[in-house]
C-alpha cells in the first residue's frame, strides 16, 4: 500500500444527500470541466449495433470529467476509421438551459 498522500487527491464536496434507510449517500463532487468526442468539429453520439440480428443499439459514452477516458475514445475511434476528425473538446460554462425547457433537438 502507497503512503499517506499518494493516489488520487479527495475529490471536493459540493452537496451531498444521504438515505436513512441504508445510509448510501449521494455525492455531487467538483469537477475541472466536462470533456466530449466530438467528429469533425461538431458533438457527436456513437453507437453500436448488430447488422444482422435485430437488437437495440448501446450507445457510448462520449462526455465524461474523466478526461482521460474520452482521449482513449477519441483515439480508438480515429484509429478504427482510419482519420483524424474525432478530437476531445473541454466544456467549461456554457449556455445554462432550463430543466422544464428542455426539448429533445436531433440537430
Amino acid at each position: 500500500m502507497g503512503s499517506k498522500g499518494s493516489g488520487r487527491p479527495k475529490p471536493t464536496e459540493l452537496c451531498k444527500f444521504t438515505r436513512r434507510e441504508d445510509y448510501i449517500s449521494t455525492v455531487v463532487t467538483k469537477a475541472r470541466a466536462v470533456y466530449a468526442v466530438f467528429f469533425d468539429g461538431k458533438p457527436c453520439n456513437v453507437m453500436t449495433k448488430h447488422e444482422l440480428v435485430d437488437k437495440p443499439s448501446k450507445y457510448k459514452r462520449v462526455s465524461s470529467v474523466n478526461k482521460g477516458h474520452i482521449i482513449n475514445m477519441a483515439e480508438k475511434l480515429n484509429k478504427m476509421f482510419k482519420t483524424d476528425k474525432f478530437s476531445v473538446v473541454q466544456l467549461r460554462g456554457g449556455e445554462v438551459i432550463g430543466i422544464e425547457e428542455f426539448e429533445d433537438d436531433e440537430d
